[in-house]
């Protein structure tokens, strides 16, 4: 009998789809500059093309479908086609409902992160950080509600929460990823939105060795015009792969280094009171921002990234592989900043001039002068510059182990993942004094004008009556110290078998157990000085204005500059960062264990000459919690640790069906119930009290629990390409929201609570459609492209009222589409994103308004040309790309289009590059 090669399922090495973007691109708009660059970059690389066409042996630059792959003399060219179509091929296998974006070889991914990549799948978003996708969102739900996993095994986080920072991710280090959007019994709970796992390579996948190196200089529009910031920056990378003992021993190694400038620029909003004062003697309760600020933030990231692989395969039974990953992360910025502040409170006393020229829209000022005339409270003008430092440390090793009897496999697989993240932050403050009386006063004279009339393009207008680059009156007074850690530890372990039956509906049947042990810790520190009124040191100031692209922050005032390091280190030294009580109440310690087992049985067979396969299972997982934090009551800390345990079961069914409609034609059902774990830094057990209030985290949080259905029918193209639609609806069963109830003592309890949920549901269409399906004139040209629309439900309630809103991270209409050309070695794609209006964050306990992210679309262009096997330059491949090609600003809004939050701009950035294979 022979033995089986069963690959099990928890460790998905299958590599499903990439099913990217459909819609007109007629919605693009360029900029006049851009739309010439990128018309000039496609006449060049199609000269190109049509020389190489001319040079190249015949068949090479005219691909059918079987010929997508070129060998001569073990050299291989692979095509952007023939990945898309490698990953339609693994969707139509996969045993449930995935989307992926895939490459056989490492440093072919062509975005910055693997989130970039992730966010052109159907039902999938990201969230931008410092410019760069770094969140993800699955189907309308937030990094809270999934699970993400490197070679099976569940990721730490630098961040307090649980979500992963792609961003710490190589993409030249990775081989794709793969978004589980229904569930199977075998894989790791804890994904209610999905799972996304990470694939790095498998050296016995490849017959001979393997080298792979590249670099790409990138240049920076926004650092170009930022003081502190460099406009250049570089990635680097370097692979070698290899094969021992007639591929019974294989080995890869990988470094990936990352060089760029971090800019981000322009003006933010702060908070409405909402709505709380008569703004223009109509009779009628008017929103006003509390403030403003004007924030410019240049520096550096350096990422450093390594991975090795060594697998070991004796026999056709026995397989070892062990594998790490580690992520060193570096960003140092200076952030400078003007703050506006305590706009509302000027009218505290009732002075009817405090305000004039104010217009109302919706309910909210959108224009107006704002003057300060109580010297006791009010408006304030403060300048404020920081140095900012955050180092991230990632570390991933993994071994597994694979033994094959004859109808049997046992898998067993332990790994060990670590996050940690150091910040410091120095921030010196200066504002404006009156000099008159002989010694500084702090100056109340301070008028404000603003107008944000223009919502729809957000960008405001700010002027202020004091110049803030006077170094007579703008005096150093302050400084805020802050120092940050967190540390993010898991170990964990699985073992499972894979039976084989022969004859019946049932194929085979898995079941294993796995455990994970997993300890987090947020502390942070501080030192708060004040000191008397100071100028700036000798020869730091300088003066400073935000930067922008062109003039759009030209009607936004100057302020002084310095190096808020040093003037920290001469001014306010020595510089000893202290826990205050209040802070030790909010340093916690989180442990947490699980412990999961699973059965599932994988079923096939035929009913009326059509074929059915799928899979039935039950996780059954068992979480407990252990919470330790301090106590501050009415200013005083308790003495010792305040230690809270909880914890709590999950039985999770799973079905995933699929039937073979016809040759091209399947349709898929799957059910489950789903969870996610409570979003960890909810769980701290401190509790504050401030006279007779409360505020605190709940380690007695029940998990995000969910049932969930999904429907989908895709169809095959015989000539290669897809077509798809998916629906889905998850119910909410529980749902963690701020909560204010009653305490003992007459005051509220502010913290995190279960609520009764609500609902998710939507529909994803997507296709992929080479244009030689209409016409073999159009071969090399296509089109991927997908649509969402969600729809969800949650409820916000507090003693006072219950808001009804969708859940954070929801937009309702998401549009991914690719226009690519590939063919003979050329290959070029423009990639458009679109996504609607969304809610950030819940209710503010304020205002109880609701904090949006504004719609925004994303533009990339890349083009490429990869030198043909008889080309002296075989193996090598030049690039040029384009991201961000409009400059799309990020923007939030408080509840509703005419409160303005943030506008912030990160620029378009451009890459040339070059990768060498052989």
């Amino acid at each position: 009998m022979p033995i089986l090669d069963i690959q099990p399922d928890p460790y998905p090495k299958d590599r499903p789809t990439m099913n990217t973007p459909l819609v007109s691109l007629s919605k693009i708009t360029l900029t006049h500059g851009h739309a010439w660059l990128l018309a000039i970059s496609l006449t060049i690389l199609s000269l190109t093309e049509l020389h190489a066409q001319s040079v190249e042996p015949a068949g090479f630059g005219t691909n059918t479908p079987d010929e997508e792959t070129v060998m001569l003399e073990a050299f291989e060219v692979r095509s952007f086609r023939t990945s898309i179509q490698d990953s339609i091929d693994l969707k139509r296998e996969a045993s449930s409902i995935v989307d992926a974006v895939q490459t056989e070889d490492i440093g072919k991914l062509p975005d910055i992160s693997i989130a970039e990549s992730l966010a052109r799948l159907p039902g999938v978003t990201a969230g931008r950080v410092r410019g760069n996708a770094s969140e993800l969102n699955i189907r309308g739900m937030g990094g809270d509600f999934g699970i993400t996993l490197l070679n099976g095994r569940e990721q730490t986080s630098p961040w307090s929460s649980r979500q992963i920072d792609f961003s710490q991710y190589p993409d030249e280090l990775l081989t794709g990823a793969v978004v589980h959007k229904s569930p199977t019994a075998s894989l790791i709970a804890g994904g209610l939105s999905g799972t996304v796992n990470m694939t790095t390579i498998d050296p016995l996948s490849f017959d001979s060795s393997r080298l792979i190196t590249g670099v790409r200089v990138s240049y920076s529009e926004l650092g170009a015009e930022s003081r502190d910031a460099d406009s250049w920056g570089y990635r680097a990378n370097f692979s070698y792969i290899d094969q021992l003992s007639d591929g019974v021993l294989g080995y890869a190694v990988g470094y990936a280094r990352l060089e760029q400038p971090n800019v981000a620029s322009g003006p933010a909003f702060w908070g409405y009171a909402n709505p709380a004062i008569d703004l223009n003697g109509d009779g009628e309760l008017d929103a006003l921002s509390w403030g403003a600020g004007l924030n410019s933030r240049g520096g550096t990231e350096i990422r450093d990234g390594y991975m090795g692989v060594v697998k070991w395969r004796p026999s056709d039974r026995l397989e070892l592989s062990f594998d790490v990953m580690i992520s060193q992360f570096d960003n140092q910025d200076a952030a400078r900043s003007v703050w506006i502040g305590s706009a509302e409170a000027t009218n505290s006393a009732g002075d009817p001039n405090a305000y004039s020229d104010v217009t109302i829209s919706n309910g909210a000022a959108v224009a107006g002068t704002v003057q300060r005339t109580n010297p006791w409270w009010g408006l304030n003008f403060q300048t404020v510059n920081q140095d900012n430092s955050i180092e991230d440390d990632l570390q991933n090793l993994g071994l597994s182990a694979v033994y094959r009897f004859e109808n049997f496999q046992l898998n067993a697989d332990v790994s060990y993942s670590r996050s940690e993240r150091s910040s410091e932050f120095f921030g010196v403050y200066a504002q404006p004094y009156d000099l008159s009386s002989g010694s500084p006063l702090a100056d109340t004279n301070l008028v404000y004008t603003f107008d944000i009339t223009d919502a729809a393009a957000g960008v405001p207008s700010i002027s202020v009556n004091k110049d803030l680059q006077d170094q007579d009156t703008n005096l150093i007074y302050r400084m805020e110290g802050w120092q940050g850690d967190n540390e993010d530890e898991l170990v964990s372990g699985r073992i499972d078998g894979h039976w084989h039956l022969d004859g019946g509906w049932i194929d085979s049947l898995q079941a294993g157990v796995d455990i994970s042990s997993r300890t987090k810790v947020f502390r942070n520190a501080s030192y708060l000085p004040y000191i008397s009124p100071v100028p700036i040191p000798s020869g730091e100031a300088f003066n400073f204005s935000l930067v922008g692209a062109g003039s759009r922050f030209d009607e936004l005032p100057a302020f002084l500059g310095f190096d808020a390091r040093s003037v920290a280190l001469e001014l306010f030294s020595p510089i000893e960062y202290t826990i205050s009580d209040s802070q030790a109440s909010s340093n916690w310690v989180i442990d947490e264990e699980a412990l999961g087992a699973f059965v599932q049985a994988n079923f096939g067979g035929e009913i009326a000459g059509r074929s059915f396969e799928g899979n039935i299972g039950l996780r059954g997982v068992k979480t407990e919690i252990e919470s330790s934090s301090a106590r501050l009551v009415n200013g005083a800390l308790d003495t010792g640790a305040y230690v809270v345990t909880n914890e709590y079961d999950d039985l999770l069914p799973s079905l995933n069906l699929s039937w073979q409609l016809t040759d091209q034609r399947k349709l898929r059902l799957a059910a489950a119930k789903v969870m996610a774990r409570p979003p960890i830094d909810s769980l701290g057990s401190g509790v504050q009290r401030w006279g007779i209030n409360d505020f605190g985290g709940n380690p007695e949080l029940d998990p995000f629990r969910a049932d969930q259905v999904d429907l989908s029918f895709e169809h095959y193209f015989r000539r290669g390409g897809a077509v798809a639609v998916t629906g889905f609806h998850k119910e909410l069963n529980s749902f963690i929201f701020q909560s204010q109830v009653p305490n003992e003592v007459g005051g509220t309890f502010t913290q995190p609570a279960n609520g009764t949920g609500g609902e998710v549901q939507g529909v994803e269409f997507a296709a992929t459609i080479p244009f030689e399906q209409i016409s073999d004139s159009l071969s090399g040209w296509g089109l991927s492209a997908n649509y969402t629309i969600a729809d969800s439900s949650v409820s916000w309630q507090t003693p006072w009222s219950v808001t009804e809103f969708d859940l954070p991270g929801l937009s309702r209409d998401v549009v991914n589409a690719v226009l690519w050309y590939d063919r003979g070695g050329f290959s070029s794609r423009i990639s458009y994103r679109n996504r609607a209006s969304f809610v950030s964050y819940g209710p503010n306990a304020a205002s109880n308004d609701l904090t949006f992210t504004k719609g925004e679309t994303i533009i990339d262009f890349e083009a490429s040309y990869t030198f043909g096997p008889q080309s002296p330059l075989r193996g090598t491949r030049v690039m040029f790309q384009i991201n961000n090609l409009t400059d799309e600003p990020y923007r939030t809004f408080s509840g509703v289009a005419e409160r303005i939050g943030t506008y912030e701009t990160y620029g378009t950035r451009y890459f040339l590059g070059v990768r060498y294979e052989r």
